[in-house]
């Protein structure tokens, strides 16, 4: 037990997940209340307010929240005290708790005029994927593009572990153990197929605490007689896991002085300089406190730019919606989007930041002016603005911007 209190955290990243902020380590709380939960259905067979709080907010936190949600229905459904009109009220109250919350905030959207999912949510489903819909004979591509990964890997080695275990096992196995493994695998593979992995190595930190969690939770319990068993199943993916994220959270100082250096530098010229409506394929700093309109040419908050470059269009593709949106600045990453760059905007030049590049997309962002006249305006103002820039990041001038 010391092993795991000691390990654990250190092995699911939860201090580098508590540094990146965000809703992330509260999502990680839901899932170890879902978990204290199961161990308390499991020996008792009673629900408890924080396996049914874990339940509700879970997916009302992050979508992905509803693999665990569902997987403790499965639970339920997999032990003796899932069968009858009991089990089965559980099961279905289980179900409600954690769909129809979401479900509400989804008719929300669609009372606003937007799309059910967020688009966040349908751009991170596409990235799923090369292909335009999950099925069968992709599924096996689309797991395994995720294994360069590594959190991936260890996700991926547990279950086939725990599989392995299940089949091995299946006709003395008693009910808890099946629920426990059927658990895990619903809920990881389902991540697997669908989920992310990685940035800040933030969205995969709820499903591998709910999966090592049930797994620790299996190997007490199922080889209690067997310590040494016991302790090699646990540590293994502890430690693995734990080696990888030391190192890449190595990365997090880093990240915080590129985010200060280049997003942070881009909305000061937007705010202090520009102030104007402006495009950009990194939403976030540019648009927080701007009062000025921000279209996100990558398509987290713009429908229509999603739906746009999801459909392999031709080039100069954002021309149009920039000119529906009174944009005459465009702050991009050149290799994200190069197709959308219009044949008669002028390229200024490059925000570009010296040393380690932590997450940021480049070291360099292109700054393009839709028109000549715009083009002249811009460069008076960049002027003035890259004299103000810190040390470490730098306005480098192109030679195809309109000089004053």
């Amino acid at each position: 037990m010391w092993v795991v209190l000691i390990l654990g955290p250190i092995g699911l990243n939860f201090a580098g997940v508590a540094w990146a902020g965000m809703e992330h380590a509260l999502h990680v709380a839901a899932t170890l209340a879902v978990l204290c939960g199961i161990q308390t259905y499991l020996q008792t067979g009673q629900l408890t307010w924080l396996l049914l709080s874990g339940v509700l907010f879970g997916p009302l936190l992050r979508f992905e929240g509803l693999a665990v949600s569902l997987a403790v229905a499965l639970v339920i459904v997999l032990t003796s005290s899932g069968k009858g009109k009991r089990g089965m009220s559980r099961v279905a109250g289980i179900i409600c708790l954690g769909i129809i919350p979401v479900s509400l905030f989804c008719v929300f959207l669609m009372q606003l005029g937007l799309s059910a999912l967020p688009n966040s949510v349908q751009a991170k489903l596409a990235n799923a994927s090369s292909h335009d819909a999950l099925t069968t004979s992709n599924l096996v591509e689309v797991i395994s593009s995720k294994f360069d990964r590594f959190p991936a890997v260890v996700l991926f080695s547990v279950l086939l572990v725990a599989m392995m275990i299940f089949l091995w096992n299946f006709r003395s196995m008693p009910p808890k153990f099946r629920a426990i493994l059927g658990a895990m695998v619903f809920a990881g593979a389902g991540h697997l197929a669908l989920g992310q992995f990685g940035w800040l190595n933030r969205y995969e930190i709820y499903i591998m605490t709910f999966v090592v969690g049930l797994f620790i939770l299996f190997v007490t319990e199922k080889y209690a007689a067997r310590p040494a068993i016991a302790f090699f199943l646990i540590v293994s993916p502890l430690l693995a896991s734990g080696y990888y994220y030391s190192l890449t959270n190595q990365l997090l100082a880093f990240s915080s002085r590129v985010v200060a250096m280049q997003q942070k530098q881009m909305a000061r010229f937007v705010d202090e300089f520009y102030q104007n409506p402006v495009a950009v394929n990194d939403l976030g700093y540019v648009s927080w406190q701007n009062p000025h309109y921000v279209l996100d040419l990558w398509g987290l908050a713009s429908a229509q730019a999603l739906s746009i470059r999801q459909s392999n269009p031709a080039a100069g593709w954002a021309v149009p919606l920039l000119a529906d949106n009174s944009v005459e600045l465009a702050m991009l990453y050149k290799d994200w989007l190069h197709n959308a760059v219009g044949p008669d905007w002028v390229e200024l030049g490059d925000l570009v930041i010296d040393g380690p590049l932590g997450v940021v997309g480049n070291a360099n962002v292109t700054f393009y002016a839709t028109t000549e006249e715009a083009a002249v305006r811009l460069h008076v103002m960049l002027s003035d603005y890259a004299r103000t820039l810190p040390d470490g990041v730098e306005f480098r001038f192109s030679q195809q911007s309109e000089q004053p």
